[in-house]
């Protein structure tokens, strides 16, 4: 499975760079959309972290959100090499990885986020207890993730993807899963587009 799974990310990053290069646009959604979820998340990691702080983006994709943030040390990982090309011409330092594990050291970044993510992946649990463990002590990880999705067209059996979203957010679940599974504690939470996504900010203990 886990090869089916890295083989339908390395797809989904192909078409989704060969219809950007071709058109500016993202494939699957409006270009307000992208404009203000990422802005909104850039400005969390602003008011979150210092300069000079070291920042990873966990699934960084093409570089969308860290493109966003000056000043910092910006890393990125993704299991989709062809967004890694992109992503270093923006001038990120970003490495191939899958999020249940990274290559970096524990207590390394003072901010992590994972934008448009935690949906997709397999075993929640094992991607949330590695972002954590790069995370410094003390440190922020900010999350994005949609909100109260309908996810029955992932089950359509002509949706041209097997592996997308897996599962449904809200923001009862996000703190739930933060503050009782990884006893951290929930700084802020914001809906972002009109309530489509909600950006979670978590200090980890």
């Amino acid at each position: 499975m886990r090869q089916r799974y890295r083989e339908n990310y390395e797809r989904i990053a192909a078409d989704h760079i060969a219809h950007w290069r071709a058109t500016g646009q993202n494939p699957w959604q409006p270009d307000e959309q992208v404009r203000a979820t990422n802005d909104s998340t850039a400005a969390l990691v602003m008011r979150h972290s210092r300069p000079g702080d070291f920042v990873l983006d966990a699934g960084c994709g093409m570089g969308d959100l860290l493109s966003r943030v000056t000043g910092r040390h910006l890393h990125g990982c993704d299991m989709a090499r062809p967004y890694l090309e992109v992503a270093r011409e923006r001038g990120i330092e970003a490495v191939y990885g899958e999020l249940e594990r990274m290559p970096y050291p524990a207590d390394h970044f003072d901010v992590v986020t994972a934008t448009d993510v935690l949906e997709h992946v397999i075993d929640l649990n094992a991607v949330v207890a590695e972002l954590l463990r790069v995370l410094r002590p003390g440190g922020v990880l900010i999350v994005r993730v949609p909100s109260n999705e309908d996810l029955a067209p992932y089950l359509d059996p002509r949706y041209p993807y097997f592996f997308v979203h897996l599962r449904r957010f809200d923001d009862a679940g996000l703190r739930l899963l933060f503050t009782r599974v990884f006893e951290c504690e929930v700084v802020e939470s914001s809906p972002s587009w009109n309530g489509v996504e909600v950006n979670m900010v978590v200090r980890k203990p």
